[in-house]
């Protein structure tokens, strides 16, 4: 009998979203969860306000920077722009005692590069070949466990599809030489974490 119910789409699908809700709420959920390093930097917690105010205005001052270099192409301008306004953010809510998330100060204090080398675009499109890789196989394990417990269809799209397809758009641009947002780069090359 609870096998009918779990046969019937509309349960099935409410179903197969509690239990994603339930795996994901073990990992971390925020959009600004990108593959930056953190291993050099010093958490918001071990830093008093100012020390962190302080690196936070050397990256909004290299970001300046970088912004009036006439040879850095539009696209990178806007991630120049996105880094600043987020330090700017930052800095004035540290100096107002409200505290700051470590995704969003490590954004913030990166400095995007202004120029990507054929090494680094070569070096990128492999690491980015290699995080569709990772996509795939995760997303077949999803699918997989879903239409094993859930009977659903195992050719329905899932997070890691639009991930891939992201990934995919970033090795086009950057094979065919195109300028490429360094954010979305960043983002491409993040591959979600496995719920199972």
């Amino acid at each position: 009998m609870i096998c009918r119910y779990f046969r019937s789409s509309t349960l099935a699908g409410v179903l197969g979203l509690a239990a994603c809700a339930m795996l994901s709420a073990c990992g971390p959920m925020t959009m600004s969860a990108t593959p930056q390093s953190t291993a050099a930097r010093p958490t918001v917690a071990d830093q008093a306000p100012s020390q962190l105010v302080a690196q936070l205005q050397q990256a909004k001052a290299l970001d300046q920077t970088g912004l009036e270099d006439s040879t850095v192409s539009a696209v990178r301008r806007g991630d120049f722009l996105e880094h600043e306004a987020r330090a700017d953010r930052i800095i004035r809510d540290l100096e107002h005692g409200i505290p700051a998330a470590q995704n969003d100060v490590n954004y913030a204090l990166e400095v995007p590069p202004r120029h990507i080398q054929p090494t680094q675009r070569t070096a990128l499109i492999e690491q980015l070949k290699n995080a569709i890789n990772e996509d795939e196989l995760r997303e077949q394990d999803v699918v997989a466990f879903s239409s094993n417990v859930f009977y659903e269809d195992p050719d329905a799209p899932s997070q890691f599809g639009g991930q891939e397809q992201l990934a995919q758009q970033e090795v086009q641009d950057l094979e065919a030489g195109n300028h490429v947002s360094w954010d979305d780069l960043q983002q491409a090359l993040y591959v979600p974490p496995n719920p199972l």
